[in-house]
Protein backbone atom coordinates (compact mmCIF):
# COMPACT_ATOMS: atom_id res chain seq x y z
CA UNK A 1 0.00 0.00 0.00
CA UNK A 2 1.62 3.41 -1.09
CA UNK A 3 1.89 6.34 1.19
CA UNK A 4 1.10 9.42 0.31
CA UNK A 5 3.17 12.28 2.42
CA UNK A 6 2.43 14.30 4.76
CA UNK A 7 3.73 17.59 5.76
CA UNK A 8 2.89 19.05 9.46
CA UNK A 9 3.23 22.86 9.64
CA UNK A 10 4.23 24.13 12.93
CA UNK A 11 0.46 24.91 13.88
CA UNK A 12 -0.09 21.35 13.32
CA UNK A 13 2.25 20.34 14.91
CA UNK A 14 0.57 22.27 18.25
CA UNK A 15 -2.50 20.36 17.36
CA UNK A 16 -1.56 16.74 17.30
CA UNK A 17 0.96 17.46 20.19
CA UNK A 18 0.60 19.08 23.72
CA UNK A 19 3.63 20.60 25.93
CA UNK A 20 2.72 17.72 28.34
CA UNK A 21 2.66 14.94 25.54
CA UNK A 22 5.99 16.19 24.42
CA UNK A 23 7.20 15.97 27.67
CA UNK A 24 5.86 12.28 28.24
CA UNK A 25 7.76 11.55 24.62
CA UNK A 26 11.02 12.90 25.96
CA UNK A 27 10.70 10.20 29.07
CA UNK A 28 10.17 7.61 26.43
CA UNK A 29 12.97 8.73 23.84
CA UNK A 30 15.87 8.85 26.59
CA UNK A 31 15.00 5.80 28.01
CA UNK A 32 14.83 3.96 24.57
CA UNK A 33 18.58 5.99 23.95
CA UNK A 34 19.84 4.83 27.31
CA UNK A 35 18.75 0.94 27.10
CA UNK A 36 19.73 0.94 23.44
CA UNK A 37 16.33 0.85 22.36
CA UNK A 38 17.26 3.67 20.14
CA UNK A 39 19.90 4.29 16.88
CA UNK A 40 21.27 7.78 17.00
CA UNK A 41 24.45 7.85 15.00
CA UNK A 42 27.00 11.02 15.81
CA UNK A 43 25.21 14.08 14.34
CA UNK A 44 27.39 15.63 11.45
CA UNK A 45 28.26 19.16 11.97
CA UNK A 46 29.46 21.21 9.50
CA UNK A 47 30.78 24.78 9.44
CA UNK A 48 31.05 27.00 6.96
CA UNK A 49 32.08 30.59 8.11
CA UNK A 50 31.93 32.60 4.49
CA UNK A 51 28.29 32.44 5.40
CA UNK A 52 28.04 32.51 8.99
CA UNK A 53 26.30 29.54 9.16
CA UNK A 54 26.43 25.63 11.00
CA UNK A 55 24.68 22.96 9.77
CA UNK A 56 23.27 19.70 11.66
CA UNK A 57 22.04 16.62 10.04
CA UNK A 58 20.47 14.53 12.75
CA UNK A 59 19.33 10.71 12.18
CA UNK A 60 17.51 8.70 14.91
CA UNK A 61 16.07 5.20 14.30
CA UNK A 62 13.08 4.15 17.02
CA UNK A 63 13.23 0.43 15.76
CA UNK A 64 9.82 -0.78 17.85
CA UNK A 65 8.19 2.20 16.00
CA UNK A 66 9.77 1.17 12.49
CA UNK A 67 10.70 4.70 12.68
CA UNK A 68 13.69 6.31 10.98
CA UNK A 69 13.67 10.31 11.01
CA UNK A 70 16.48 12.97 9.81
CA UNK A 71 16.59 16.57 10.56
CA UNK A 72 18.39 19.28 8.67
CA UNK A 73 19.15 21.74 11.09
CA UNK A 74 20.76 25.60 9.85
CA UNK A 75 21.79 28.04 12.93
CA UNK A 76 22.93 31.22 11.59
CA UNK A 77 24.02 33.90 14.40
CA UNK A 78 23.91 36.91 11.94
CA UNK A 79 19.79 36.36 11.49
CA UNK A 80 19.03 38.42 14.86
CA UNK A 81 20.29 41.53 12.68
CA UNK A 82 18.14 40.58 9.82
CA UNK A 83 15.37 39.82 12.10
CA UNK A 84 15.58 36.43 10.42
CA UNK A 85 14.84 33.45 12.67
CA UNK A 86 18.48 31.90 14.70
CA UNK A 87 17.37 28.45 12.96
CA UNK A 88 15.92 26.70 10.24
CA UNK A 89 15.14 23.10 10.39
CA UNK A 90 13.52 20.55 8.58
CA UNK A 91 12.44 16.73 9.18
CA UNK A 92 12.02 13.71 7.83
CA UNK A 93 10.22 10.69 8.63
CA UNK A 94 10.36 7.39 7.32
CA UNK A 95 9.55 3.87 7.49
CA UNK A 96 12.30 2.60 8.97
CA UNK A 97 11.76 -1.11 7.27
CA UNK A 98 10.99 0.07 3.57
CA UNK A 99 12.48 3.90 3.52
CA UNK A 100 8.83 5.08 2.71
CA UNK A 101 8.58 8.53 3.64
CA UNK A 102 5.61 9.08 5.59
CA UNK A 103 5.93 12.82 6.74
CA UNK A 104 7.99 15.74 6.73
CA UNK A 105 7.86 18.25 9.86
CA UNK A 106 8.47 21.86 10.04
CA UNK A 107 11.65 21.23 12.45
CA UNK A 108 11.68 24.33 14.20
CA UNK A 109 8.48 23.60 16.02
CA UNK A 110 10.06 20.20 17.04
CA UNK A 111 13.01 21.61 17.77
CA UNK A 112 11.81 24.01 19.77
CA UNK A 113 9.10 21.92 22.01
CA UNK A 114 11.72 18.44 22.38
CA UNK A 115 13.91 20.82 23.90
CA UNK A 116 12.21 22.55 26.49
CA UNK A 117 10.27 19.21 27.05
CA UNK A 118 13.24 17.35 27.78
CA UNK A 119 14.14 20.48 30.23
CA UNK A 120 10.77 19.84 31.55
CA UNK A 121 11.50 16.16 31.90
CA UNK A 122 14.89 17.27 34.09
CA UNK A 123 12.75 19.68 36.12
CA UNK A 124 10.20 17.18 36.98
CA UNK A 125 12.47 14.56 37.78
CA UNK A 126 15.34 16.59 40.21
CA UNK A 127 13.94 19.96 40.90
CA UNK A 128 11.80 20.71 43.93
CA UNK A 129 7.97 19.68 43.72
CA UNK A 130 6.62 22.68 45.43
CA UNK A 131 8.71 25.08 42.82
CA UNK A 132 7.27 28.33 42.18
CA UNK A 133 9.48 30.31 41.05
CA UNK A 134 11.74 29.91 37.41
CA UNK A 135 14.34 31.96 36.48
CA UNK A 136 15.29 32.71 32.68
CA UNK A 137 18.57 33.45 31.05
CA UNK A 138 17.85 34.97 27.45
CA UNK A 139 14.61 36.24 25.65
CA UNK A 140 14.39 33.87 22.68
CA UNK A 141 12.19 31.45 21.43
CA UNK A 142 13.52 28.61 23.86
CA UNK A 143 13.04 30.99 26.32
CA UNK A 144 9.65 31.14 25.77
CA UNK A 145 8.93 27.73 25.15
CA UNK A 146 10.74 26.71 28.35
CA UNK A 147 8.46 28.63 30.27
CA UNK A 148 5.40 26.89 28.58
CA UNK A 149 7.78 23.27 29.62
CA UNK A 150 8.26 24.23 32.75
CA UNK A 151 4.96 25.34 33.50
CA UNK A 152 3.71 21.90 32.83
CA UNK A 153 5.50 20.32 35.53
CA UNK A 154 5.26 22.68 38.29
CA UNK A 155 2.60 25.36 39.99
CA UNK A 156 5.08 28.36 38.74
CA UNK A 157 3.74 31.40 39.63
CA UNK A 158 6.63 33.80 39.35
CA UNK A 159 9.16 34.30 36.55
CA UNK A 160 12.60 36.46 36.82
CA UNK A 161 14.44 36.75 33.48
CA UNK A 162 17.98 38.58 32.48
CA UNK A 163 18.06 38.69 28.57
CA UNK A 164 21.31 40.69 26.99
CA UNK A 165 20.19 43.93 27.18
CA UNK A 166 17.28 45.80 29.47
CA UNK A 167 14.61 47.04 26.86
CA UNK A 168 15.23 42.97 25.44
CA UNK A 169 14.17 41.83 29.00
CA UNK A 170 11.38 44.68 29.58
CA UNK A 171 10.12 43.67 26.18
CA UNK A 172 9.90 39.91 26.76
CA UNK A 173 8.62 39.99 30.29
CA UNK A 174 5.51 41.90 29.09
CA UNK A 175 4.91 39.36 26.30
CA UNK A 176 5.22 36.65 29.35
CA UNK A 177 2.69 38.53 31.14
CA UNK A 178 0.31 38.81 28.20
CA UNK A 179 0.90 35.43 26.96
CA UNK A 180 0.90 33.31 30.28
CA UNK A 181 -0.78 35.70 32.90
CA UNK A 182 2.07 35.43 35.47
CA UNK A 183 4.27 37.75 36.93
CA UNK A 184 7.16 37.76 35.32
CA UNK A 185 10.39 40.59 36.40
CA UNK A 186 13.80 41.51 35.05
CA UNK A 187 16.38 40.18 37.84
CA UNK A 188 20.23 40.59 38.27
CA UNK A 189 20.12 37.53 39.87
CA UNK A 190 17.96 34.58 40.76
CA UNK A 191 18.63 33.48 44.46
CA UNK A 192 14.81 33.78 44.38
CA UNK A 193 14.45 30.64 41.79
CA UNK A 194 14.22 27.97 42.72
CA UNK A 195 14.47 26.63 38.84
CA UNK A 196 16.74 27.85 35.82
CA UNK A 197 17.16 27.65 32.31
CA UNK A 198 19.67 29.37 30.94
CA UNK A 199 18.97 29.47 26.53
CA UNK A 200 21.20 31.61 25.12
CA UNK A 201 24.09 31.46 22.60
CA UNK A 202 26.93 32.63 24.67
CA UNK A 203 30.32 31.21 24.40
CA UNK A 204 31.04 32.98 27.57
CA UNK A 205 29.25 32.00 31.26
CA UNK A 206 26.08 33.94 32.14
CA UNK A 207 25.04 32.32 35.16
CA UNK A 208 27.79 31.65 38.64
CA UNK A 209 27.42 30.25 42.28
CA UNK A 210 27.00 33.91 43.28
CA UNK A 211 23.86 34.08 41.27
CA UNK A 212 22.00 31.42 42.71
CA UNK A 213 21.08 29.69 46.43
CA UNK A 214 21.47 25.83 47.18
CA UNK A 215 18.79 24.01 46.44
CA UNK A 216 18.08 24.98 42.89
CA UNK A 217 18.03 22.99 40.04
CA UNK A 218 19.22 24.30 36.72
CA UNK A 219 18.68 23.41 32.55
CA UNK A 220 21.47 24.38 30.70
CA UNK A 221 20.83 24.39 26.95
CA UNK A 222 22.49 27.23 25.00
CA UNK A 223 25.47 26.34 23.81
CA UNK A 224 26.47 23.03 21.92
CA UNK A 225 30.54 23.98 21.06
CA UNK A 226 33.23 22.67 23.79
CA UNK A 227 34.34 26.20 23.74
CA UNK A 228 31.27 27.11 24.97
CA UNK A 229 29.27 27.51 28.37
CA UNK A 230 26.50 28.95 30.20
CA UNK A 231 27.59 27.76 33.61
CA UNK A 232 30.46 28.95 35.20
CA UNK A 233 33.09 26.13 36.94
CA UNK A 234 31.83 26.86 40.18
CA UNK A 235 28.39 26.38 39.64
CA UNK A 236 29.32 22.47 37.89
CA UNK A 237 31.72 21.78 40.21
CA UNK A 238 28.78 22.40 43.20
CA UNK A 239 26.40 20.58 41.48
CA UNK A 240 24.87 17.01 40.99
CA UNK A 241 25.56 17.21 36.97
CA UNK A 242 23.30 15.03 34.26
CA UNK A 243 23.45 14.98 31.23
CA UNK A 244 21.49 13.70 27.76
CA UNK A 245 24.08 11.46 26.43
CA UNK A 246 27.61 10.31 26.86
CA UNK A 247 28.74 10.89 22.98
CA UNK A 248 27.49 14.46 22.26
CA UNK A 249 28.37 15.54 25.99
CA UNK A 250 32.41 14.72 25.16
CA UNK A 251 31.86 16.18 21.26
CA UNK A 252 30.15 19.39 22.38
CA UNK A 253 29.51 20.16 26.03
CA UNK A 254 31.71 22.99 26.76
CA UNK A 255 29.89 23.76 30.43
CA UNK A 256 30.97 20.03 31.25
CA UNK A 257 34.19 19.29 29.57
CA UNK A 258 35.91 23.22 30.31
CA UNK A 259 35.99 21.91 33.98
CA UNK A 260 37.13 18.75 33.17
CA UNK A 261 40.06 20.06 31.19
CA UNK A 262 40.60 21.90 33.48
CA UNK A 263 41.26 19.77 36.27
CA UNK A 264 38.66 20.86 38.39
CA UNK A 265 36.13 18.06 37.95
CA UNK A 266 36.04 14.45 36.47
CA UNK A 267 33.56 12.54 34.52
CA UNK A 268 33.01 10.47 37.62
CA UNK A 269 31.47 13.83 38.47
CA UNK A 270 28.41 13.32 36.35
CA UNK A 271 26.02 11.17 37.70
CA UNK A 272 24.26 9.41 34.23
CA UNK A 273 22.56 10.18 31.37
CA UNK A 274 18.77 11.37 31.29
CA UNK A 275 17.54 8.36 30.04
CA UNK A 276 19.03 6.17 33.10
CA UNK A 277 17.66 8.56 35.44
CA UNK A 278 13.64 8.64 33.88
CA UNK A 279 13.92 4.79 34.71
CA UNK A 280 16.25 5.00 38.18
CA UNK A 281 14.73 8.00 39.60
CA UNK A 282 14.43 7.04 42.73
CA UNK A 283 17.74 5.91 43.24
CA UNK A 284 18.33 9.56 43.21
CA UNK A 285 20.09 10.90 45.90
CA UNK A 286 19.74 14.56 46.68
CA UNK A 287 19.43 17.12 50.04
CA UNK A 288 17.13 20.05 50.62
CA UNK A 289 20.84 21.93 49.84
CA UNK A 290 22.42 19.86 46.60
CA UNK A 291 22.17 22.23 43.26
CA UNK A 292 21.27 19.91 40.18
CA UNK A 293 22.42 20.73 36.54
CA UNK A 294 20.90 19.39 33.41
CA UNK A 295 23.28 20.07 30.49
CA UNK A 296 21.67 19.30 27.00
CA UNK A 297 23.24 19.69 23.88
CA UNK A 298 20.13 17.88 22.00
CA UNK A 299 20.02 14.33 20.71
CA UNK A 300 17.78 13.34 17.62
CA UNK A 301 16.06 10.86 19.45
CA UNK A 302 13.94 13.98 20.96
CA UNK A 303 13.07 14.84 17.71
CA UNK A 304 12.33 10.69 16.61
CA UNK A 305 10.38 10.66 20.08
CA UNK A 306 8.53 13.99 19.27
CA UNK A 307 7.72 13.11 15.80
CA UNK A 308 6.62 9.46 17.14
CA UNK A 309 3.81 11.93 19.05
CA UNK A 310 2.74 13.56 16.45
CA UNK A 311 2.04 10.84 14.30
CA UNK A 312 0.45 8.80 16.63
CA UNK A 313 2.70 5.84 15.95
CA UNK A 314 3.15 4.62 20.05
CA UNK A 315 0.45 5.63 22.76
CA UNK A 316 4.12 5.21 25.09
CA UNK A 317 5.79 8.07 22.59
Amino acid sequence: MSIKPTHYTAQEIRAAMSMPQCVDAMAYGFSALYNAKALVPDRVINEFPDQGATQLVMPAVLPELDLLITKLVTVNPDNKAKELPLIHALITAQRASTGEVLATLDGVEITSMRTAAASALATRLFARKNATVLGIVGTGVQARYHIEAVKSVLPIDKILVRGSSDIKTAVFCEQVKSSFGIDCRPAKDFKEAQVICTCTTTSEPVLSLADISPGTHINAVGSFRLTDRELATDIMASSKVVIDEWGGCLAEAGDVMIPIQKGVITKEHVTGELGYWVDHIKEFKRTPEDITVFKSVGNAVQDAAAVACVLGLSESA
